[in-house]
């Protein structure tokens, strides 16, 4: 431990309010901050910390994919996740790769007690093992079992938020997403995320490639770039919204892509029919949530066809 049993920890967290949260709740220790994954492998290496909170949806490259450089580093690192979103994938690939558990964001004082409790635990069993002992995989066992103690889910304990995550998880692979933007490299990269979080996912860059698709296809949710030339986000979305008002078959769960302030004060997006917006770039966490919370209303059976 550090002198004086002072632990020092590092949240790497590129949301500005979380990174204030958690240093409030964290008074008492040495709290270091970094916005993103190479400021915090840097800091990683520098200060050695005790703890590491680790956000999944960090900017290019993510908490998931951050996490074997850290333990890479120090394979007897005490990294806990940070997610608002709790998917169950997520997690477990998080404790494959050597994870010690994971918070829920907004974080909670007695999430941080426990997260604290489970730290000292692993810390008091660490340090009873011989030098052969913590150079074989026994460090593994140890993490898997503080997780499985008080940080994490076990299986068996379905509670109601388990068996929605579940149900949320099992409905997203059934949905059809189109992401349209004409900007062709903007397009391959949401691609490559959003596929990762098990939906079917096609692109388009134009609003008439838009409205020839859901004549072919249906789409439970579009990211939609409001200004595209020839047919913009707006006009596209309201001609979508004529052709279901038509038929009332079929809804479309539209979120638009704005980058002026003007868009926004002016409510474009509202006026047209979009259900909501993201600002402009779209970061991959901000898609994330916004097909989570859609997916999740469907799960509750919630009907959010009108614009809030």
């Amino acid at each position: 431990m550090k002198q004086d049993d002072v632990l020092t920890i590092l949240i790497i967290e590129d949301n500005e309010m979380f990174r204030k949260m958690a240093f409030e709740v964290f008074d008492g220790c040495n709290r270091i901050m970094a916005e993103d994954a190479e400021e915090g492998f840097e800091k990683f290496k520098e200060y050695c910390p005790d703890v590491t909170l680790l956000d999944i949806g960090l900017p290019g490259k993510n908490g998931l994919q951050l996490l074997p450089d850290l333990i890479g580093y120090d394979p007897e690192a005490f990294v806990v996740m940070l997610t608002a979103s709790r998917i169950s994938r997520d997690v477990n690939q998080a404790k494959k790769l050597g994870a010690a558990g994971y918070i829920t964001k907004p974080f909670s004082f007695a999430k941080v007690s426990e997260c604290m409790s489970s730290y000292r635990q692993y810390k008091r069993e660490l340090e009873s093992l011989s030098p052969e002992e913590r150079a074989g995989s026994v460090i593994e066992k140890l993490r898997v079992e503080a997780v499985e103690a008080s940080l994490m889910k076990k299986e068996e304990e379905l509670s109601p938020e388990l068996i929605h995550e579940r149900k949320v998880e099992e409905t997203l692979k059934s949905w059809n997403i189109l992401f349209v933007d004409d900007y062709l490299t903007n397009t391959e990269r949401a691609k490559t995320q959003l596929s990762k979080l098990g939906c079917n996912v096609e692109t388009a860059d134009s609003g008439e490639e838009v409205l020839k698709k859901i004549k072919k296809q249906n789409y439970n949710l579009i990211f939609l770039d409001s200004q595209m030339t020839g047919i913009d986000g707006y006009d596209t979305t309201r001609k979508i919204r004529a052709t279901e008002k038509e038929s009332a078959e079929h809804y479309t769960v539209i979120i638009g892509m704005v980058e002026h302030s003007y868009e926004i004060d002016d409510k474009l997006w509202q006026a047209s029919g979009m259900n909501s917006f993201v600002h402009k770039p779209a970061r991959f966490a901000q898609l994330q949530a916004a097909i989570e919370k859609y997916v999740s209303e469907e799960v509750d059976g919630i009907s959010d066809r009108y614009v809030k």
